[in-house]
């Protein structure tokens, strides 16, 4: 962390992680079920801002940032009689960037507005089958991971008590590892 001024933060981390390792689990009879599923390790880069303008009535916040996902564990499912297994799918190299403002309109009355911009990418030899057919898990997307995110939130405080009316909205995106159509949800 550096202090550029009494009202500005700037910060950089580098962090690792994990994910121990295990077996699926599952319901499901087929041998892959049955293999052990390694750990996977994260690694991520981090840099950002915090800073505090207008004489206090706002805060801008933002930050980039890098990971790398070793043997992502990722559930698969493959049909209704095979059922779904957890598996290590491949490695994820994923980077983005947020963004955040809150501005104090009044003492009572505040407006956040935050923006997200994610790609995600997964590296791996493993395949799955949906809808009957075979599906490449290579280069997919990972799950739940829009690439474009916003908010808009104002909220007013009366007391203890506070009103808030927000509003959001996520870019196409996937349910599932595989990135089938089926499991698409739309922005």
């Amino acid at each position: 962390n550096y202090n550029l001024g009494a009202d500005t933060l700037l910060y950089t981390s580098i962090s690792t992680g994990s994910r121990a390792g295990g077996f699926s689990a599952s319901y499901n009879s087929k041998p892959e079920a049955f293999k052990p599923v390694k750990q996977e390790k994260n690694t991520s880069i981090e840099a950002g801002f915090k800073t505090t303008i207008l004489d206090g009535k706002a805060r801008i916040n933002g930050a980039v940032f890098k990971y790398t996902l070793k043997d992502f564990q990722a559930q698969v499912f493959e049909t209704v009689a095979t059922g779904s297994v957890i598996l290590n799918a491949g490695d994820v190299e994923g980077m983005g960037a947020e963004l955040d403002l809150t501005y104090a309109v009044t003492e009572d009355f505040e407006v956040i507005a935050s923006l997200g911009l994610l790609d995600t990418e997964m590296d791996s030899n493993k395949s799955t089958i949906v809808g009957g057919q075979t599906v490449s898990l290579d280069g997919v997307s990972l799950p739940s991971a829009p690439e474009v995110s916003y908010s808009l939130i104002s909220r007013y405080y009366i007391g203890n008590v506070s009103l808030q009316l927000d509003y959001s909205w996520q870019d196409k995106h996937f349910l599932q590892v595989e990135n089938d159509p089926y499991s698409e949800s739309p922005s």
